[in-house]
C-alpha cells in the first residue's frame, strides 16, 4: 500500500511544501515534489503506535515526524486525514508543519519513475 502525503510548513503553507509517497509494504518513502522543504529524494520509514518517522537510508536517521499517523491509522488508512509534523531544517531549527493524506493506493506496484530502480535496490532497502 502506498500513501500520498502533502507536507507543508505552518508559517508558509503555500510556498514551503513537499509531496511524499509512503510505501508501507517496503517501508520506504520518496519525495515526488517540493519547494522550500528540503528532504532527501528517498529514505526509510519507521512506524510507531502514534507516529511515522521519515528517516534517511537507515531507520536510525530520523528526518521528519508525522504525528498522529501511526500504526493504528496505517492499518486501515482513511480516505483523508491530517496531523502535525516536525522536522529539522539545514540550520538545525525545528520546523512545525502539517501533513495531509491526499491519496491511498492499496495496490503494490513499483512507480514508473521510482528512485528505486531495480528489485535488488528495493530488497536492499527493505532489509
Amino acid at each position: 500500500m502506498r500513501l500520498t502525503v502533502y507536507l507543508n510548513e505552518e508559517d508558509q503553507p503555500a510556498t514551503h511544501f513537499a509531496v511524499l509517497w509512503l510505501d508501507l509494504d517496503d517501508h520506504i518513502w520518496s519525495r515526488e515534489g517540493h519547494r522550500g522543504i528540503e528532504l532527501p529524494s528517498w529514505g526509510t520509514l519507521r512506524v510507531s503506535r502514534n507516529a511515522t518517522s521519515l528517516c534517511g537510508e537507515t531507520p536510525a536517521d530520523p528526518l521528519c515526524e508525522l504525528h498522529e499517523l501511526g500504526a493504528a491509522v496505517l492499518d486501515q488508512p482513511p480516505a483523508s486525514a491530517c496531523g502535525a509534523a516536525t522536522w529539522i531544517d539545514h540550520d538545525d531549527l525545528t520546523i512545525v508543519g502539517r501533513w495531509h493524506l491526499q491519496a491511498v493506493d492499496r495496490e503494490h506496484e513499483i512507480a514508473e519513475t521510482s528512485v528505486f530502480k531495480t528489485p535488488e535496490d528495493l530488497y536492499r532497502h527493505r532489509h
